[in-house]
């Protein structure tokens, strides 16, 4: 092995020397390995066991996960960061200081509990999904406060609650669908429409709900009657029922939809 000052350069041998001094080192430029003649054995020293000398280093990161034979435990990481909406906790066992992670969380947790809780958190619940629209029932006792939305995906109506007083909430339609819903709707259905006994009505914008009264008369010629009658009664939409497949002197059926305590 040559030695200069600035440097350390290396022996490059095709194989390992047959009687090599103690301390010697060189580079077995057949194996890619850096050795070392140490206590009368050779070894290598580069690269250690598992690696190469392009720089592909054992793989350790699957004893850092966790169940790992070294798991890094996260709870205690220090954060240097201070918060301005909320506070570091260290009631958890996992947190013994303000600056770590755990604290962090903990702290975010507390506050995200205060907002839900508050009387005017934030973030009341809201019912996003109903298939009908909020009652008076649906007030304090059901988790609902100034401010919770209600939406009726069946009706596409939202409201919001103004008051969630126990058993008397108020909710405020904010739709501007709830403005066009009139009190009643009217139209008529050609004879060519139904099929067989039946034809469907679909509101261009449903009731609130199924509580209406739908009156209906048949328009026909050359004497013919037809008794019609309504099934199938939903909030946007009703069918008319002539009582048989015919639709000999049948012209149309006119029809005149009346919301529950209103009239024509």
């Amino acid at each position: 092995m040559a030695l200069r000052t600035d440097e350390l350069i290396f022996d490059e041998l095709s194989a390992d020397p047959g009687s090599p001094g103690e301390g010697e080192m060189w580079f077995n430029t057949t194996s890619n390995e850096l050795k070392a003649y140490i206590d009368g054995a050779t070894r290598v020293v580069w690269p250690p066991a598992g690696g190469d000398i392009t720089g592909t280093l054992p793989t350790h990161a699957a004893t850092h996960i966790t169940g790992g034979t070294d798991e890094i435990d996260g709870d205690q990481l220090d954060i240097d960061f201070t918060p301005s909406n909320y506070s570091p906790s260290t009631t958890p066992a996992e947190a013994t200081s303000v600056d770590h992670l755990t604290a962090h969380l903990a702290g975010i947790d507390d506050s995200l509990v205060l907002v839900s809780a508050s009387s005017d958190g934030l973030q009341p619940q809201s019912n996003l999904a109903a298939a009908v629209n909020p009652t008076a029932t649906d007030d304090s006792g059901s988790g609902y406060k100034v401010g919770s939305v209600w939406v009726n995906t069946s009706t596409d109506e939202s409201f919001v609650c103004v008051d969630a007083t126990s058993t008397a909430a108020v909710w405020k339609s904010t739709s501007s669908a709830a403005a066009s819903v009139l009190a009643h709707k009217a139209g008529h259905v050609l004879a060519a429409a139904f099929t067989g006994k039946l034809a469907t009505v679909t509101f261009g914008t449903a009731f609130g709900d199924a509580d209406y009264a739908v009156t209906a008369t048949a328009v026909t010629t050359s004497g013919n009657s037809y008794n019609i009658s309504v099934s199938s009664q939903v909030a946007g939409s009703f069918d008319l029922d002539k009582g048989s497949t015919s639709i000999v002197g049948l012209t149309q059926v006119n029809w005149m939809a009346i919301k529950d305590g209103e009239s024509a």
